[in-house]
């Protein structure tokens, strides 16, 4: 109990952890520049798709082909933070992507078990999941830091925050308000800059709320998602993903040798949720079968 006290003891405060976020950030910025603009040009596509006529018919086919492009641009994103290298040259750009390529498939099976960890704990109420998924939202630094697949890594993840599952959940908390305050003014300055186009149709007299309803059902201008698409990519999510590697850092330079004594108990935790989070996928699968079963039963019965 004592080691782990200190252990939060020693964990970076939020403010030292925003000041690491925020040197990292600067220093990988232009790196970031140059991996976002992949992701960029494919937005300005999706947008150009939307006012020419035919558009929407091919529109899913890109926004798939962007879907899978997104995941390369966010582990070509966390490469940049865990390697000390920097992106300055379209060949560059090409090998970054192209090393993110080869993680996609690993990756693809750490988040598959990561959903089950979680289902778990939803299947044991709310609370349980809440905590499995902050135990679990550094794997992707593991994985790719320590070259730990699989199961594995989402154990090296749960066993670095034991003991400090509050100190983490505010630090994520803290950082959570703050870019949501910001995205919040900037999402305003957007939507007075850029109008949108306001709902048209006849709405109930609901005790003079009438003007709020029809700004919130106001279809929001494709320049305007277009922008708040870029500042994602150049800065919201890059600081999110800085910051969680900060914090990464942190909780390993603090348990990095200790961490070996919690793997077993924790492993036993992590299969527990795994087993749980399986019955759910079961028993959601079931509900799914019966439920189709139920509507083709109807619609024969009607006929």
């Amino acid at each position: 109990m004592e080691e782990t006290l200190q252990n939060q003891l020693k964990v970076s405060t939020i403010s030292v952890l925003l000041k690491e976020t925020w040197k990292l950030f600067r220093e990988k910025f232009s790196s970031i520049l140059i991996i976002s603009s992949v992701p960029m040009v494919l937005a300005a596509i999706s947008l150009f798709l939307d006012f020419i006529p035919g558009g929407l018919l091919i529109s899913p086919v890109v926004d798939l082909f962007i879907a899978i492009v997104m995941i390369l641009y966010y582990l070509s994103v966390i490469n940049l933070f865990v390697g000390d290298k920097k992106i300055g040259t379209v060949e560059d750009l090409k090998r970054s992507y192209s090393d993110s390529w080869k993680l996609i498939w690993p990756y693809a099976v750490i988040l598959f078990l990561g959903m089950v960890v979680v289902a778990g704990g939803v299947l044991m109420f709310i609370i349980p999941a809440i905590y499995a998924a902050v135990c679990i939202s550094l794997v992707v630094f593991v994985f790719i830091a320590e070259q730990t697949k699989g199961k594995e890594a989402i154990i090296r993840s749960w066993a670095y925050i034991k003991g400090d599952w509050w100190n983490i959940f505010w630090r994520y908390i803290a950082i959570g308000l703050i870019l949501a305050i910001i995205q919040g003014i900037v999402t305003s300055f957007l939507r007075t800059l850029i109008p949108g186009t306001p709902f048209q149709g006849e709405l109930p007299a609901i005790y003079g709320l009438e003007n709020t309803i029809r700004g919130a059902l106001t279809i929001q201008s494709p320049w305007s998602t277009f922008i708040g698409t870029i500042l994602s990519l150049v800065f919201f999510g890059p600081f999110m993903g800085s910051y969680m590697f900060s914090l990464y850092k942190s909780l390993k330079s603090v348990k990095e040798k200790i961490i070996d004594q919690n793997i077993e108990s924790v492993r036993k935790s992590v299969k527990v949720f795994t087993v749980m989070g399986f019955i759910a996928l079961i028993l959601l699968i079931l509900v799914i079968i019966g439920s189709v079963a139920f509507v083709l039963y109807s619609l024969k019965s009607n006929f």
